[in-house]
């Protein structure tokens, strides 16, 4: 009797933990579809850097240079993640190369020292003033797409907040421009500890670069593709 009763208190368990996934997939499709709205529309720098309403991402290929002015050879990782990057995002077609007239995603690693005046060579007055001392991704873009990004990372703040940083301002610089402090599952949030490239965002990613997500679009124009472009996002990546 003892063994009959705790087979049905595990086969209990186990219907409640599995009806407990499945709602918790039904809350996080709508928390991911949240989570794409709230970060390709916008931007967290809004005040320099205008706050438009239409998607923006590379309609042709990435081609990052990396730049380290660190003194702490950071270069191999910040080319390892993107590499990983252009591998977990379909429809990205990323590379690396070592021209700078060629590139048109420059990344630069920095010390918190020579931050502010690699920002103010690389960057506009006005851009460089709204971003002092922090990490960030400056994207130029226009309704056809982003035409180039420049992105700053600062190595020397601790080896997480590196990594935070290299991962946030890489992958927002590809069109993910907003952060914003409720999506705890995200990267996309300068109050969150993560340091990787997390399933939350990687489905963001993958929803933005599907092909049925065009360049230009509105916020309203996207609503009724994104379920179906989530659910085939969701068989990919697991």
């Amino acid at each position: 009797m003892k063994f009959t009763f705790e087979k049905l208190r595990i086969a209990m368990f186990l219907l409640t933990a599995l009806f407990g996934l499945s709602q918790a997939r039904a809350a996080s499709d709508a928390e991911i579809i949240r989570g794409f709205n709230l970060t390709v529309f916008g931007a967290e720098y809004s005040n320099a850097l205008g706050k438009p309403k239409y998607i923006r991402k590379f309609s042709k290929p990435v081609r990052f240079m990396v730049h380290d002015f660190s003194g702490k050879k950071r270069k191999a990782t910040v080319e390892r993640f993107i590499r990983s990057v252009n591998k977990n995002i379909r429809g990205l077609n990323a590379s690396i190369i070592n021209d700078a007239k060629r590139a048109n995603f420059n990344v630069y690693i920095v010390t918190k020292k020579n931050h502010d005046k690699i920002a103010r060579e690389k960057l506009s007055r006005k851009v460089a003033s709204n971003v002092s001392g922090n990490c960030f991704a400056h994207v130029k873009h226009w309704r056809g797409g982003i035409t180039s990004t420049v992105a700053i990372i600062i190595s020397d703040n601790g080896e997480a907040f590196f990594k935070h940083c290299m991962v946030e301002e890489i992958v927002q610089g590809l069109g993910a421009i907003n952060d914003n402090s409720t999506l705890h599952e995200s990267i996309f949030n300068d109050r969150s500890k993560k340091t990787s490239f997390g399933k939350f965002d990687k489905i963001i990613m993958n929803m933005l670069y599907d092909k049925r997500i065009k360049n230009g679009a509105s916020f309203n124009n996207i609503q009724q593709y994104l379920p179906v472009v989530l659910n085939d996002v969701r068989r990919r990546i697991r």
